[in-house]
């Protein structure tokens, strides 16, 4: 894989997960096809909590100083509700985040978006049907709702 050093330090963002690394996108390392995750999304408050003005800023930094990195913006949600709600939840907070990361110096043909809805969860709903608690349960449900921004490009 293809790597780009980067000699800035980033403010604190997103928790990242490559095949068998963790790392933070403050490492001064990108890997293509790298995918980068936020957690524990909030879909009922819209996604500017959980991406905060200065995990875009840092984004932001990361696509203005490296002008040929493209990224792909993956919105998920848990498995409540109606399909078909979920996936058009999941397509517009994919799209909302896009927006505002485009700027006059980012391109909208660098940034893709998907919205999963509940296709893709991290814990089944067999799994979480099988938790005793509603706290256990609820833990379960926040992992699966997530944003993951994956470097498709370098």
């Amino acid at each position: 894989m293809r790597t780009v050093l980067l000699f800035f330090i980033l403010l604190s963002v997103c928790t990242a997960h490559a095949q068998t690394s963790t790392f933070r996108l403050t490492d001064s390392t990108f890997t293509k096809n790298a995918t980068y995750s936020c957690k524990t999304f909030d879909f009922y408050n819209a996604c500017i909590n959980q991406f905060d003005r200065a995990r875009i800023d840092s984004i932001k930094k990361i696509l203005r100083l490296n002008k040929s990195i493209k990224i792909q913006i993956t919105c998920h949600t848990d498995q409540r509700g109606n399909a078909a709600y979920n996936k058009a939840l999941s397509e517009k907070y994919a799209v909302r985040l896009k927006q505002m990361l485009v700027d006059s110096t980012i391109a909208k043909n660098r940034i893709t978006t998907i919205g999963y809805g509940e296709n893709k969860p991290l814990v089944d709903i067999k799994t979480i049907e099988s938790y005793k608690t509603n706290k256990e349960k609820e833990l379960a449900y926040e992992q699966n709702r997530r944003i993951e921004i994956t470097i498709t490009d370098l």
